[in-house]
């Protein structure tokens, strides 16, 4: 649900084709690691349904959340995650 919710941003808001989002996908899905959140938070308020990533990222134990998400960029921070913008992570890796 979640990956197919992705492929639909990446055609709506960047303009990608069907083409350039399988190759995308294709390269996503070689480094990342699936996971069914057992523990549930409530730290995004204007967004509830943001709350989603957070769990994914405290079930993975990322330190980092890449996003361009507003409401997920404003908490900056949660359970020693750090959310930041993707660019942003160019300077740090």
């Amino acid at each position: 649900m979640y990956l197919t919710k992705y492929q639909i941003i990446l055609k709506r808001d960047f303009d990608y084709s069907d083409e350039e989002v399988s190759n995308i996908m294709e390269k996503v899905l070689s480094f990342v690691t699936l996971v069914t959140p057992k523990k549930r938070v409530q730290v995004v308020e204007d967004d509830p349904d943001d709350n989603k990533i957070i769990e994914c990222a405290i079930e993975s134990f990322s330190e980092y959340i890449l996003s361009y998400d507003k409401h997920l960029l404003e908490i900056g921070e949660y359970a020693g995650i750090k959310i930041i913008k993707p660019e942003e992570a160019l300077l740090i890796f």
